[in-house]
């Protein structure tokens, strides 16, 4: 054995003979002296052990034979940050900063306190101070502060200390990935990449890292890199469920949706009575026409999980696709039941009343889509054609006018505003309305004269579009 190794096999006895003493006095309901440093020993020990009630135990009994130990004090403090107590933690730790202001370990408990109590200039004050006091262990303070940012999603400051860090050391593998994490959050992808990439030199086997790379290629769209990224993570690891579940998922955003069904497959193998990948193969299904596959794999997803919302949502949409419009009406209604803040339920029950001619329904259901997504063009055009259809001209209106001012420059809505408007003889909006269509989307305008079976235009629209194809030949020339 040698020295280092001797030495660390001795501290580990001492420590377990010191805890064993603990215990044995606990278990006897004794009383035995322990010193300041010995407590301190216990205490940690329980905190690297997760057990706070043991932790809380030996501060108590500490503090009972050393009532003036602030090293017990701001041990006490640290529980109740981990206990979530930060006022009172607050309260402890700025009376000893008074007694000990160049304590890093004050300022850093200080920080955490003020970030969880919302006062985040404070916290950042304090995090700078627990960093220049203690330059040694600046590396993992500046670890910690980050991971507290990240609890309560100010990526952005994670940031700022990361990079502090990798300053610092820029080969320090925690650091690139808490990094590589951060501006993934942040949606700055292409760094988030970088920093995952660097991570995986130092660390090729990390399927985690694979797995979260794999992610953000996903949201850029990158598709056939995701799935790669996705392959070298199941190949470390060939019962990561999460990165067969994010595999599935990227498939399908490819619109490969019968390698996506055989993928999650792969994952049910391993969780058969996963609900969410039974869901995911009927979906599936779905997109690829097989409805009776689909109601097959839906129906396996209700017998484990009856409140699985969008299985019943799922069932719903195909029996509206074959026309069953009572039977999808009591499915959509027993998703939204489990649901209701689902604005695509909300939408798809509005066509199912819209269907079945039940206006008023409609109308109520299509107003709540909105109210849960009011930037949901869709939603806005099937609300102001139910209205148009039922006449309400004025009304339907209004609703693309509202609209048009939270969803800007969509083509689609401006034209059929302006429709709308020239069939309640405001030929002037109807117009300039036309017009703004025109330079947005040019193909669109034929939409407009197919409108519905009234043929909503005029001469003046048809002037417009010649003016318009002049001006455009005009400016290629």
């Amino acid at each position: 054995m040698n020295l280092n190794n001797e030495e660390g096999f001795l501290f580990e006895k001492d420590n377990d003979f010191i805890l064993s003493r603990f215990e044995t006095m606990l278990r006897k309901e004794d009383i035995i002296y322990f010193d300041i440093s010995e407590f301190i020993e216990i205490i940690e020990l329980y905190l690297d052990n997760s057990n706070l009630e043991r932790a809380k135990l030996a501060i108590n009994i500490g503090l009972s034979q050393h009532p003036q130990a602030n090293e017990l004090m701001l041990k006490k403090a640290h529980v109740l940050v981990e206990s979530q107590k930060y006022k009172e933690a607050k309260s402890i730790l700025l009376n000893i900063e008074k007694i000990e202001p160049s304590n890093p370990d004050i300022a850093l408990l200080l920080g955490i306190v003020n970030l969880y109590n919302f006062e985040t200039n404070k916290s950042i004050a304090y995090f700078n101070r627990a960093i220049q006091q203690n330059q040694d262990d600046a590396e993992e303070i500046i670890l910690n502060i980050a991971i507290h940012f990240e609890n309560v999603k100010l990526f952005d400051q994670a940031v700022y200390f990361l990079k502090t860090g990798y300053d610092i050391n820029s080969e320090n593998p925690d650091i690139i990935y808490e990094l590589a994490y951060s501006y993934e959050k942040t949606g700055k992808y292409r760094l988030g990449i970088e920093f995952y990439t660097k991570y995986l030199e130092i660390n090729p086997f990390s399927e985690n890292a694979w797995y979260n790379l794999a992610l953000t290629f996903d949201k850029l769209e990158d598709y056939d890199k995701a799935i790669e990224a996705f392959d070298f993570a199941l190949a470390i690891d060939d019962e990561y469920l999460l990165a067969y579940y994010g595999k599935g998922n990227t498939l399908a955003n490819k619109d490969n949706y019968k390698e996506a069904a055989e993928v999650f497959k792969e994952a049910l193998e391993l969780e058969p009575e996963n609900d969410e990948l039974l869901y995911s193969i009927g979906e599936c299904y779905e997109k690829l026409k097989d409805y009776k596959q689909s109601l097959k794999y839906y129906k396996k997803t209700l017998d484990i999980n009856d409140k699985n919302s969008n299985a019943w949502f799922g069932i719903g949409i195909i029996r509206y696709y074959k026309n069953e419009f009572f039977e999808s009406l009591f499915y959509v209604k027993k998703a939204l039941k489990l649901n209701p803040d689902d604005s695509e339920f909300w939408s798809t029950l509005g066509d199912i009343n819209d269907k079945l001619c039940f206006y008023d329904d409609a109308e109520i259901a299509y107003k709540s889509a909105l109210e849960l997504d009011p930037f949901d063009e869709n939603i806005w055009i099937s609300y102001s054609d139910l209205l148009y259809k039922q006449e309400k001209i004025e009304e339907a209106v209004t609703a693309l006018t509202e609209a048009n001012n939270k969803i800007k420059d969509n083509s689609e809505i401006i034209f059929r505003l302006s429709a709308y408007l020239l069939e309640s003889n405001q030929h002037n909006k109807a117009v300039e309305y036309f017009k703004l269509g025109l330079s947005i989307d040019y193909e669109m305008h034929k939409k407009f004269f197919h409108f519905d079976k009234k043929t909503i235009h005029s001469l003046s629209s048809n002037n417009l579009i010649k003016k318009h194809l002049t001006t455009k030949n005009s400016s290629n020339e």
